[in-house]
């Protein structure tokens, strides 16, 4: 499976993870959250926003487990490979809570580095299980999820580190670490960007993450709604997915809007990486964008693509 069909699948997934949430069917929740696991395989690469990686989290450990998060910026994103792993370590802390517990996840940012931590209040490691946690094949009792060895090596292949630290009768607290990459300082800008993308949580996340970085943000679920916002907001860029709901898909609408808006910028967006090799009407001062994409590189394509 392709990085750009995984990472699309994975986020239809964790958005059916969401609404089973909200309607409190904690067994569809917990269905999706495993499917969307299976994905996650060896060469899985990409990004995940932390609240999204919650999302999938939560149908993990299930009802029994009180999921606790700390979470600076729910958007920060993370590899997915460390999102396999905590997916692993958090059915590790279910299994070691048989009878319910609370498992905590804080995320922090440490100098350069990012963390994540995630603690259980189970039993526990004595000092002499806890010196064998990282030889292959060792798995705590009862354990479903992968052993230590192997969660440190899927972490170590995306750049990152594992420590963990356990006390008998106080729980165990395992911790990711990775380096930040550098993130330009955002510039204020007057700017508005059209945002045409149908999938709530990812129209949501963009809009945030857009806003954040100066932008005026005029977000749609379709390319009709779209066309009457622009009536009243002008914009000065669009960024639209390819594929939408109606009649009109994201190059027939930024042909249509380019019609008012001669020299309008586009970046058009698509789950799949060969649309964007298609013939393109609309090819001219269009950026394609392949997902996954991170929110970084969606808001640099955008700088790029209108100037000052």
């Amino acid at each position: 499976m392709t990085d750009e069909r995984l990472l699309h699948d994975l986020r239809h997934l964790l958005t059916a993870v969401l609404g089973a949430l909200d309607e409190d069917n904690l067994a569809v929740a917990r269905a999706a959250a495993a499917q969307a696991a299976a994905l996650l395989t060896d060469g899985a690469t990409g990004t995940v926003a932390l609240r999204e990686a919650v999302l999938l989290l939560r149908g993990v450990v299930g009802p029994r487990i009180r999921l606790e998060t700390t979470m600076p910026d729910p958007d920060q994103e993370i590899p997915v490979p460390f999102l396999r792993a905590l997916t692993n370590l958090a059915a590790n802390a279910r299994d070691a809570m048989p009878e319910g517990g609370t498992v905590t996840l804080v995320c922090a940012l440490d100098g350069d580095d990012a963390t994540i931590a995630i603690q259980d209040t189970g039993p526990g490691m004595p000092p002499n299980v806890l010196g064998q946690a990282f030889e292959p094949g060792f798995s705590t009792k009862g354990s479903t999820g992968l052993g230590l060895a192997i969660v440190r090596d899927i972490v170590a292949k995306a750049g990152g580190s594992v420590s963990v630290e356990s006390t008998p009768g106080q729980g165990t607290t395992v911790t990711l670490r990775w380096p930040l990459t550098q993130k330009h300082s955002p510039r204020p800008t007057e700017k508005t960007v059209l945002l045409i993308e149908d999938e709530a949580m990812l129209r949501q996340l963009a809009e945030r993450a857009l806003q954040r970085a100066g932008w005026h943000v005029v977000a749609t679920a379709s390319a009709e709604a779209a066309l009457k916002a622009a009536q009243t907001t002008p914009p000065d860029a669009v960024i639209a997915d390819l594929t939408l709901p109606g009649g009109m898909d994201g190059r027939a609408l930024i042909a249509a809007l380019r019609k008012n808006w001669p020299n309008l910028p586009a970046i058009l967006v698509s789950g799949y990486a060969d649309s964007g090799t298609s013939a393109d009407p609309v090819g001219q001062n269009t950026v394609f964008l392949a997902k996954p994409y991170t929110l970084v590189a969606l808001e640099a394509a955008l700088r790029a693509s209108v100037r000052d």
